[in-house]
């Protein structure tokens, strides 16, 4: 089934209330998928706590190690998090930024974090290849 989005959200503001009333400022990034008929066949939302707002933990100098993914930035332990419940899905996953950032190592961290962990892992540089050939 191919999937196509139209509907996307990025880093839209947005003010949240918890249980005990304290006020949380997030950024809401989103995206709705439809299917070739058009029809709404899903979505993923994703709320990111604001720097100013998120919490501190005890550990935020020390780096963390995550299948190879090194770093003690708080958006890159963000971004380790939405790797972690992604591989809980069944969704198709693009990966995209500049060359040398790290799409591979993510891609790797997502295939050992899912159920397809004991299955071959396979990195294609789409790049490489001719646009009659993929």
């Amino acid at each position: 089934m191919r999937l196509t989005a139209f509907f996307r959200i990025k880093a839209q503001l947005l003010q949240l209330k918890r249980s005990n009333r304290e006020q949380v400022i997030c950024y809401r990034t989103a995206r709705a998928f439809f299917n070739a008929e058009g029809k709404f066949a899903g979505a993923l939302e994703f709320l990111q706590p604001h720097a100013d707002t998120a919490p501190i933990s005890e550990s935020a100098g020390a780096p963390q190690s995550f299948h190879g993914l090194l770093s003690r930035d708080p958006v890159m332990q963000e971004a380790i998090k939405i790797i972690r419940n992604v591989a809980e899905t069944e969704a198709t996953v693009l990966i995209r930024g500049e060359s040398s950032t790290g799409k591979e190592l993510v891609a790797k961290a997502l295939h050992r974090e899912s159920h397809r962990h004991a299955k071959p892992f396979l990195a294609i540089n789409c790049a490489a290849i001719t646009p009659s050939l993929l």
